[in-house]
């Protein structure tokens, strides 16, 4: 309470010998004590808040760390993650890839195959004219 640094009486008794009225000096004197007592803050109000904050700022730090630490911790997590993602996409891209080549393979000498028998097909059916034409 801020009221006992302002003495109201000698206040008062100063507003009296310029003129105030009794009635008007108390009044006068009451309001500021009311306002000193409401409105301003000690010293002692003043470091109490100045403890708050810094606690406050600690804390908020310490958050911030503990928020930068597990954000680390996270991102390491999903690169190692990634990491294996990917080389399992490489692996599974590469089987399939020699997969596809097999297959390749495959149907090129299947068709070859069925080329060779159609060119031989298409000779016998030649022979087989040319015989004919030979013969008229």
């Amino acid at each position: 309470m801020i009221t006992a640094i302002f003495d109201t009486l000698a206040y008062s008794k100063k507003l009296r010998a310029v003129g105030f009225t009794e009635q008007q000096a108390e009044v006068q004197a009451e309001g500021i004590a009311e306002l000193i007592d409401t409105k301003l803050a000690t010293k002692d109000d003043i470091h109490e808040l100045e403890k708050s904050i810094q606690a406050l700022a600690a804390t908020t730090k310490k958050d911030i760390e503990n928020l930068a630490l597990a954000t680390k911790k996270d991102i390491e997590g999903l690169a190692l993650t990634t990491k294996k993602d990917i080389e399992g996409l490489a692996f599974t891209t590469k089987k399939d890839i020699q997969d596809t080549s097999v297959r390749n393979k495959t149907d090129l000498k299947e068709l070859s195959y069925k080329l060779t028998i159609q060119t031989g097909l298409m000779l016998v059916g030649v022979v087989a004219l040319l015989g004919t034409l030979i013969k008229l």
